[in-house]
């Protein structure tokens, strides 16, 4: 942030110096080197979007495997435990009933 902090007062003080042209070779030599480095300026600002446009991208795909496998992992766990709970159920039923000589 800081750097486009710079870059933006760097452009702002080229913008303060084009009223000043008096339409000499000077002036023309002027505005050509404010216009390369404003063309520059534009496609790093460009190339500073596309990457942060893939990051963003790249992030939400992470994000998305993540909660697959989040959902994933906890029907795992979900059918072990249904699983277990099924085979307890089918020993108790298995399982002799008590008699209380009462």
């Amino acid at each position: 942030m800081e750097a486009f902090a710079s870059r933006a007062a760097n452009l702002r003080q080229l913008c303060r110096q084009i009223p000043g042209i008096e339409g000499n070779v000077q002036g023309l030599q002027l505005l050509n080197q404010q216009s390369s480095v404003l063309a520059g300026e534009l496609l790093e600002m460009r190339s500073l979007m596309q990457r942060q446009v893939v990051l963003d991208l790249q992030d939400r795909a992470t994000k998305e495997d993540l909660n697959k496998l989040s959902v994933e992992g906890a029907q795992l766990r979900y059918d072990a435990v249904a699983k277990e709970a099924a085979s307890k159920r089918s020993a108790i039923g298995k399982m002799p009933a008590l008699e209380f000589g009462l």
